[in-house]
């Protein structure tokens, strides 16, 4: 499961942001603005349309790719996409964040059965 981050969901805001400025185009469309811009010489209508959900953080190639097609600034777009890429919330991260958690309690919980014991 992916948990959205504020970051994440800035930079997929500012590419909505873009997308509708100019008239919501298709993702066929999008694609071949990307394909004419020579960023990428071939993305999918699907690989868009997977950039714009950002469901999961794509490349920054194709953030920027789609991004500028889009008319967004590269610059702007890659300062987004290293926030985003740096502010997400992997799996490893979860289960570390939940073994320090179980650890703690089981720490508190050998705390206070010494503690009742006299020890």
């Amino acid at each position: 499961m992916n948990r959205r981050t504020a970051a994440v969901g800035t930079l997929a805001d500012y590419l909505t942001g873009l997308w509708i400025a100019v008239g919501a185009p298709s993702t066929r469309e999008i694609a071949a603005r990307v394909h004419a811009t020579g960023l990428q010489p071939r993305i999918s209508h699907t690989t868009v349309a997977a950039v714009l959900r950002m469901e999961r953080l794509p490349s920054v190639d194709r953030v920027t790719a789609v991004g500028t097609a889009l008319g967004g600034n590269p610059d702007r777009l890659r300062e987004l996409w290293a926030a985003a890429k740096a502010s997400r919330i992997t799996p490893k991260v979860q289960a570390v964040d939940i073994l320090a958690g179980i650890l703690a309690e089981l720490k508190r919980i050998a705390d206070a059965v010494e503690h009742r014991n006299g020890q």
